[in-house]
Formats: structure tokens, sequence, C-alpha cells
């Protein structure tokens, strides 16, 4: 599904009255703006400006409010960056209540939020500032569309885990394992992945695919280690694998150290 923006000036609950917004660009108020689809991604950026004219937030910061859908378990990444204003970014569910706000986590002023949606549903990205400010900013939404199964991880943690042959493998036939990992600057992670029946492989990806870190021989057969220091807060993703595939009916316990 196309990832659609619609701009609004209010938000439920707030007590602020519609009004128009100020905005650069595609969207304006009443019309929705729909972006292709980006291989695993749905993508939407827009130009915005905060003025006196917009509504409110209960402290007296201007904001624009965007509309996006989304569905549960998707990954959502959202910056509002700025060279006029200390941006300050809240997300909302469709109800108007609050799931995530900061301040500076995108980079210098810029602000940042990445979650994992709770449900299908509408949501609410809140472009705001700091203080009282007025300026132009840009606002920057990815929905990240799940590609394999994964689950949220609350660590530390040690779980016991298995490989099986009918389970989730990658185009040459090979068993993995994902975890989402929420994590904040300067958080140190280790991760141990042990197992005796097959060579054990981890992969660390920040929420835009990138690697990040990956798992490596200490020197002791059956095992694959990583350390990583957090640069910035965010999901991450966990891999688990093995360099061989599994034979039909075969499975391979293993074991995952998360401290």
């Amino acid at each position: 599904m196309p990832l659609v923006l619609l701009i609004v000036s209010w938000l439920p609950g707030i007590g602020c009255a519609p009004q128009a917004a100020t905005v650069r660009g595609p969207a304006v108020l009443g019309l929705a703006v729909t972006l292709p689809m980006e291989k695993s991604s749905a993508v939407a950026e827009v130009q915005g400006e905060l003025s006196q004219r917009d509504g409110l937030r209960p402290e007296g910061q201007y904001m624009d409010t965007f509309v996006f859908f989304g569905r549960g378990m998707e990954v959502v990444q959202i910056r509002l960056e700025s060279e006029e204003i200390d941006s300050y970014l809240l997300l909302l569910d469709g109800a108007g209540a609050l799931l995530a706000e900061d301040d500076d986590s995108g980079g210098g002023l810029n602000s940042r939020i990445d979650l994992v949606l709770p449900v299908d549903g509408l949501y609410l990205a809140v472009a705001s500032s700091y203080g009282r400010q007025v300026g132009g900013y840009r606002l920057r939404v990815v929905r990240h569309l799940p590609t394999a199964e994964y689950r949220l991880l609350h660590w530390p943690a040690v779980l016991e885990e298995r490989f099986d042959a009918e389970g989730p493998g990658d185009k040459e036939g090979r068993p993995f394992a994902v975890w989402a990992l929420d994590l904040t600057s300067g958080q140190t992670v280790s991760i141990r992945m042990s197992s005796t029946a097959v060579i054990p492989l981890l992969w660390l990806y920040d929420v835009e695919g990138r690697e990040v870190a990956a798992g490596l021989d200490p020197g002791e057969e059956g095992v694959a280690a990583l350390g990583f220091t957090c640069a910035a807060n965010g999901l991450y993703f966990l891999v688990a694998t093995t360099y061989a595939q599994l034979t039909a009916g075969q499975s391979a316990p293993f074991r995952l150290c998360i401290e």
C-alpha cells in the first residue's frame, strides 16, 4: 500500500480547532500526498513551515500534523530537520495518544523517532519546535515493510532457539532468525551465539538496512560474537544465521546471549 501523508493542523484531545497550515510543496490542507513504494519501504517527504497561523501544542509551540496509515509490526522512522528552528517531533496514534517524542536524536537540533507500530491504523506525525519558533523544516517518514518475521527482543536475555529446515531461509536456503532491539545512543550491547550443530553467524543492521556490526569468531569453535556501541537512538535488527543449508527434516539448536 502506498504511503499517504495528509496534513492537518490539529490533534485529537489537544483542544485546537482546525486551521490552515503553511506548507511549501505538494502537501496542502485537505489533499493527500501519495508516493510510490520503493523496494521494501514506503517513503514520503514534505517541506513545511511553522508559522503563527498554525495550531498550538498545549505548551504553546506551533505545530503541523501529518497523518499516515501504518500496519502493525512495521518499523517506522520519522525525521524532522531544520536549519531555522530547534525541531521537536511527536508520534501519536489515531486517537491522539502519545507513542513517542524526540528533541535532538537526529543529530544537532534535528529530531528522529524509530518505532515498531503496534497495530494497523492511522498515525499522526507532529512537526513542532522546542521553543515557540517559526521557520521551515523537512519531514521524512519511512515505513519499513517487514520482509521477514521478527520478534522484539527485551534484553539482557538468554534465548534457547532452533533453526528448522522448514523455517525461514534466505535465497540460498540458509536458515535465519531476526530480532529487533531498541537501543539508545552510547549504549553498548554484547551478543554471543553458540551451537554444536551449525557454524553460527551474527549480523546487526540499523533501521535503514545498513550493516553496523558482524559476528566474528572469537577463537572458540561453534561461537559467533559481536559487540556494538550505539551511535544513535533507534531500532536495530539482529540476524542469526549459519553458513550451511539444513537438509529436509533437520533442525539445529543454538543459544543466544545478549547483555
